[in-house]
């Protein structure tokens, strides 16, 4: 049995709608890697500080 134009165009039709939905949450989701690649570079910025800070400190408790 052959589809029809009319089917096939629906077919078509809701191939295209599903393709965009799948783009937009691979959109959403290389966002959110983004968001959390910076998030993760922050909190080790932050962390490398505090033992710096905790390093310096302790050096300067074992001189006094």
């Amino acid at each position: 049995m052959l589809d029809t134009d009319e089917e096939l165009m629906e077919w078509k039709s809701k191939f295209e709608e599903r393709i965009a939905i799948l783009e937009t949450k691979i959109s959403k989701l290389n966002r959110e890697m983004n968001d959390t690649e910076t998030k993760i570079s922050y909190l080790k910025e932050t962390m490398d500080d505090y033992v710096r800070e905790t390093s310096k400190l302790q050096t300067e408790s074992e001189v006094s």
